[in-house]
């Protein structure tokens, strides 16, 4: 199988800083974000989801425990009680980043524009499927209001959630997260959907999925990947795109470009 490069030579794959570095700082706070940054990160990722008052709020999980301070569902607490909490994630990092809050989407767009690229993951729970419409549409409005449309892309996996931004923006770029263990033809669901991107878990990557990705005019990436001896074995499969928790690990690395 030839590799990515045109000339069959092996080429480098897009560095994406998974919840920006967050292996050395909380993930998926401002912090996190500067710091893929100053490593040299051009392509951030961070998660999405609405805040009680309806506000995009960058938080993985459904719920606050994990990574702030707080306790319960965080669709159940409005923006001013979610930026009350700390977003140090004590749990990892003791008191070191303490004063760390949970960011709005407006602030990672406006840190990141015209100095990073953002790709955004569409976060919901089923307690909260009657808002995913509200999602999209103000995840959508503030990319266009703060003028990032040209560096930011949306993914999800959830197709239904990808279908509703492509017919809100359809000329934002879309990726579709292949959902481990989930039967079905990825390949042709990012196509229906017009998608540009095909993310998939590192341990579903093959020749197979390979081939497919690129016949169908797909971008493929991949995640998580840690230390380079994990990206090297990939490269030849054509990879675009590998998302890291440590940006660090890879500076100087010639499998992976920042850039």
């Amino acid at each position: 199988m030839t590799s990515g490069g045109s000339s069959g030579t092996i080429a480098p794959a897009l560095l994406i800083a998974h919840r920006g570095a967050s292996g050395t700082r909380p993930e998926n706070t401002l912090a996190a974000f500067r710091e893929a940054m100053r490593l040299g990160a051009r392509s951030l990722e961070c998660d999405v989801r609405l805040s009680r008052d309806g506000v995009p709020i960058i938080l993985h999980d459904a719920d606050l425990e994990r990574t702030t301070d707080g306790r319960g569902p965080a669709r159940e607490a409005t923006l001013a009680e979610i930026r009350r909490l700390s977003a140090g994630y004590a749990m990892r990092f003791g008191d070191r980043h303490a004063s760390e809050r949970v960011p709005t989407l407006e602030e990672v767009l406006r840190l990141a524009r015209g100095a990073a690229r953002l790709l955004i993951e569409l976060k919901w729970d089923f307690e909260d499927l009657e808002r995913c419409g509200a999602l999209v549409q103000s995840v959508v409005d503030l990319i266009v209001a703060t003028g990032a449309s040209r560096d930011t892309a949306l993914l999800s996996l959830d197709p239904g959630l990808l279908a509703e931004a492509g017919r809100l923006a359809p000329n934002l770029s879309r990726g579709l997260i292949a959902s481990p263990g989930e039967r079905g033809d990825p390949v042709a669901v990012a196509r229906s959907l017009g998608a540009r991107l095909l993310v998939a878990p590192r341990a579903a990557l093959g020749p197979a999925l390979a081939d497919a990705a690129r016949a169908a005019g797909l971008l493929l990436a991949t995640y998580t990947v840690d230390a380079p001896e994990e990206l090297d074995p990939l490269l030849p499969l054509g990879l675009h795109a590998f998302a890291t928790d440590h940006p660090e690990r890879f500076v100087g690395h010639p499998a992976a470009r920042f850039v």
